[in-house]
């Protein structure tokens, strides 16, 4: 199976979950290029890049870094998340607080 991708900055391009760095000493050359991606039969990988094969390593997934808070953030941060948020009630003056149901329309809605 062939799929085509376009290289990043920094040589890569991701494939069924996997991120692939391309290893070549003209980097510049490759930059956002597109490349072929062969999946063979027993689950091995080639990639080319105009017919011509090229060597590259997997990497692992990069993680997010977590967020870095300075006093004054943390708490703010953690007083948001204390406080609940109460469900919006509108005034006792509010257009649908003034609609009056008739007796039938009781009934039925009660039904």
């Amino acid at each position: 199976m062939q799929t085509t991708r376009k290289l990043s900055k920094e040589l890569e391009c991701s494939y069924d979950n996997i991120t692939y760095q391309i290893q070549s000493p003209n980097k510049y050359r490759l930059q956002h290029k597109p490349v072929t991606i062969c999946e063979h039969f027993d689950n091995g990988i080639n990639i080319y890049h105009k017919n011509n094969k090229l060597d590259f390593k997997t990497m692992k997934k990069r993680k997010k870094a977590p967020e870095i808070h300075d006093e004054k953030t943390l708490n703010n941060k953690i007083d948001k998340l204390i406080k609940t948020k109460k469900p919006y009630k509108p005034a006792a003056s509010h257009p649908w607080r003034q609609y009056k149901l008739t007796k039938a329309k009781k009934q039925k809605s009660a039904a």
